[in-house]
């Protein structure tokens, strides 16, 4: 069983006087005791100094006799620095007491785990969903980048860190049962054949047969995980773990849709290929399932809601999709109807075409002559540098006498652009084009926005839901944003919400 997480806001104290508690180890002073596993417990400690506040895990008395869990706490703390990633929780020190255990000190993370998170949000939209699959999908890669496999990936793992401002972020934890990739193929052979190591209810069908792993085997619990997010239940249950591994190995793959009938279908094709048996048969990486994520994010109408994009057979018809509310899954509304198309407007036919036409052809024969006379004074005056002629809006176009003569638009219905275009360009230089921002940018952007919403919203009360809801769908346009005319969309998207949706919010705070 993996230890307990570094809470700093859950504080679950011993029965016992703790013998460290008050003790220095390192340059830290204990504090208290704020978790508790089956193989250490987590403490919080500060540095009596400049403060800086920290947990630190230790193994109990028990566990640190067996090799097995002083080789996995020092390959936890091996395995987090060779990544290097910021969603991944950060270990700065490893010691050990006067009694010989051993300890590892990280930093202290203020929120909770996911599976904390999602037993008191039963019913997650489907835009927090994909965000949450996203963010953990990120340091899965990495980690897998650097030949590591996770092997216990489940919700009590993945942490939702809350900042003083209001904004959280994720954190990927407990990297014990972390093996480096050491086949060709990518895999690794478990510690045995005789100890399965993970959790049951994640667990993928060559794990629970200790038969050698792989990144791809992450990937298996990353599907469960998604399964289990979407529908609010875990893919397999059974009266003891042994069941539920071996329901893992040989039991049909479930199907989101056969619980939730209104998830994409994108999305649940996506999680049956991450449940396959066949590690084969998954997908081939973590940062392809996350590419994956992203394409079925982009789909996504500015409310959350999925849109497909093949038009439906019957365009007059009156019916909707029916809202589905089961487990943790609210609903993913209906595409919206097209708009009609609008007919043009043309104006009634009249002289002005051939009023326009003789002006021209009198401006092209007063050109002539003039360029004429220019050449015969040529042999007794220099001539001048040549000078582009001005010629108002005047679209002079040569007269077919088969085609029939365009509709022009009346005078009342242009709008002012016309005139304004043919006026000389400015320099070069004195206007440079505006920059567009970033896909990293507009997605801070929209996180500060969020933070601002909770600082804004008084004392005991939730956020503005509609608010809220357009920020969670901003956040997931900004990680599809690849183009710079999305990006340019979203920001256009942002400044008006600043202005329609956060004025009046930080008008109302200031009185």
């Amino acid at each position: 069983m993996s230890d307990t997480l570094p809470i700093a806001s859950v504080s679950q104290p011993l029965q016992l006087k703790d013998p460290l508690v008050g003790s220095r180890l390192g340059d830290y002073e204990v504090i208290e005791p704020i978790g508790e596993g089956g193989m250490g417990v987590v403490y919080r400690a500060v540095h009596p100094l400049i403060k800086k506040r920290v947990a630190i895990k230790v193994l109990k008395p028990g566990a640190a006799t067996d090799v097995g869990h002083v080789k996995r706490l020092v390959a936890e703390a091996e395995a987090v620095n060779s990544i290097g990633h910021r969603h991944i929780i950060d270990i700065f020190g490893l010691g050990q007491l006067d009694d010989g255990r051993p300890y590892i000190v990280m930093e202290l993370l203020d929120g909770e785990p996911l599976d904390v998170y999602l037993r008191r949000n039963p019913k997650l939209p489907l835009h927090e969903v994909l965000t949450l699959l996203v963010d953990i999908a990120s340091p899965l890669a990495a980690a897998h980048a650097k030949g590591v496999i996770h092997r216990d990936l489940k919700p009590s793992n993945v942490f939702i860190c809350r900042e003083a401002d209001g904004g959280q972020y994720l954190k990927l934890l407990d990297f014990g049962l972390a093996k480096k990739a050491m086949g060709i193929d990518g895999s690794s052979a478990q510690s045995s054949q005789h100890v399965v190591a993970g959790t049951p209810d994640y667990m993928a069908p060559e794990q629970a047969r200790a038969m050698p792993v792989s990144a791809r085997t992450d990937l298996y619990a990353f599907g469960s995980m998604a399964y289990e997010m979407l529908t609010g239940e875990v893919p397999y249950v059974g009266q003891t773990p042994m069941d539920v591994m071996m329901a893992h190995v040989s039991a049909p793959i479930p199907s989101v849709s056969a619980l939730v009938p209104s998830v994409p279908p994108a999305l649940d094709e996506l999680v049956r290929r991450l449940m396959a048996k066949d590690a084969a048969e998954r997908p081939a990486s973590m940062a392809d399932v996350r590419a994956e994520l992203k394409v079925i994010i982009s789909k996504l109408s500015p409310t959350g809601s999925y849109q497909r994009l093949e038009p439906t057979t019957d365009r007059t018809s009156s019916s909707t999709e029916t809202p589905v509310v089961r487990g943790r899954v609210t609903e993913y509304a209906a595409p919206a109807k097209e708009r009609p198309a609008v007919e043009p407007v043309v104006a009634a036919r009249s002289k002005r075409p051939f009023v326009v036409l003789g002006a021209g052809l009198t401006l092209i024969a007063l050109t002539g002559v003039l360029v004429a006379f220019r050449e015969k004074a040529g042999s007794t005056t220099a001539p001048e540098p040549a000078r582009p002629e001005v010629v108002g809006p005047v679209d002079v176009k040569p007269l077919d006498p088969v085609a029939p003569l365009e509709p022009v638009v009346p005078e009342a219905a242009r709008p002012p652009e016309v005139v304004v275009a043919e006026e000389p360009l400015a320099a070069p230089g004195k206007q440079p084009p505006r920059k567009v921002p970033t896909a990293e940018q507009l997605e801070a952007r929209v996180k500060r926005l969020r933070a601002e919403l909770t600082r804004l919203t008084p004392v005991g009360e939730a956020p503005d839901a509609d608010v809220d809801r357009l920020l969670g769908a901003y956040l997931l346009r900004s990680y599809a944003a690849e183009t710079p005319a999305l990006r340019s969309d979203l920001e256009k998207s942002l400044n008006s919400f600043e202005r329609d949706m956060m004025g009046p919010l930080r008008a109302r705070a200031k009185r």
